[in-house]
């Protein structure tokens, strides 16, 4: 059970999320021949938070998602999708079957924006608008014999 997967099922089961990036939801990098709109997402740092005595099995990701679009406002619609959908996400589960991961908090925490030009040099620009999101939800914890 990886935060990463139960994102990922949480997405896709959005039909805000859908209507903009269809399933083109990628872990780390997107295949060359992503169709846009897509979203990329990676865990960038996390953190423990043991109380005195031990691990108390809460945890916090920073969770980067970056929307690609063909335009400005195609990245900028598929990020106020997420957006629209995680924050303030609080005290559930997210994810099915096996990838099911206890979410206490999500907050967006900062973004940006901005392009990448075409490979082949053209004006054929990717535009972006990235999120980062810290994800509190609990683990299990280490019991000691």
């Amino acid at each position: 059970m990886s935060l990463q997967s139960s994102l990922y099922e949480y997405w896709v089961a959005q039909s805000g999320i859908t209507d903009e990036v269809s399933t083109r939801i990628y872990p780390d990098v997107a295949p060359t021949t992503a169709t846009r709109p897509y979203a990329v997402y990676q865990v960038i740092s996390e953190a423990r938070h043991p109380h005195m005595l031990a691990a108390s099995g809460l945890v916090s990701k920073r969770v980067q998602l970056t929307c690609y679009g063909a335009t400005p406002d195609a990245a900028d619609d598929a990020a106020e999708a997420f957006r629209a959908e995680m924050d303030g996400f609080r005290g559930a589960a997210m994810g099915t079957g096996g990838n099911v991961t206890q979410v206490r908090r999500v907050l967006l925490d900062s973004g940006d924006s901005g392009q990448e030009p075409a490979p082949d040099g053209s004006q054929d620009h990717t535009f972006y608008r990235r999120q980062d999101y810290i994800v509190w939800h609990t683990e299990s914890v280490p019991t000691f014999a």
